[in-house]
């Protein structure tokens, strides 16, 4: 979730502050992230059918790290080329999609009896956790600028996708379900 959270809060007022986009600017830039979030929801399931959940939620990753690296700390090496800066906030929001998999992945980790709770507990948790995010980003953003807080969400992602690879191998495993 600090990958999703150091992006989607920050981004907006990075692209106005520190790269000086007006405001409308800024906005449709970020509506071509959220494009491609919504292709990457909707692919996610697909790529994870095919492929895996681990190797799934491994590229993603690999893809919103990427573009986070390009948009941020490699910004001014792309920064002539507004249609590859587009296509670097599209690669954002398209690796986004890992999070298309939050459900079926943490349904799979628990038995029937908690698996209710024990999701909405690990989900809120992380959430109560992005407390920290603004703290990290301010302490960060003093010395690196916004780029330089951002881009941690890209460590994150990455983190994300080594972290996947603990979780048991739920394919083809037949779920716990209980029937009344």
């Amino acid at each position: 979730m600090s990958a999703y959270w150091f992006t989607y809060s920050w981004l907006p007022g990075y692209l106005h502050h520190e790269r000086n986009m007006p405001i409308v600017k800024s906005t449709s830039w970020m509506l071509i992230t959220q494009l491609g979030g919504l292709i990457g929801y909707s692919t996610f399931g697909f790529v994870s059918d095919s492929t895996g959940r681990r190797p799934a939620y491994s590229i993603y990753s690999v893809v919103m790290a990427l573009g986070l690296i390009m948009i941020t700390l490699l910004w001014e090496t792309i920064a002539a080329y507004p249609f590859v800066i587009l296509f670097f906030m599209f690669i954002v929001g398209f690796g986004t999609g890992m999070f298309g998999g939050y459900g079926p992945l943490f349904s799979e980790l628990f038995p029937t009896n908690i698996r209710s709770t024990a999701m909405g507990s690990a989900f809120n948790l992380a959430r109560g956790i992005q407390f920290f995010t603004p703290v990290i980003i301010s302490v960060v953003a003093l010395k690196y600028g916004l780029s330089g807080g951002i881009s941690l969400a890209a460590l994150f992602a990455i983190l994300t996708g080594a972290w996947i690879w603990t979780f048991p191998e739920t394919k083809g495993k037949k779920l716990d379900v209980e029937t009344n």
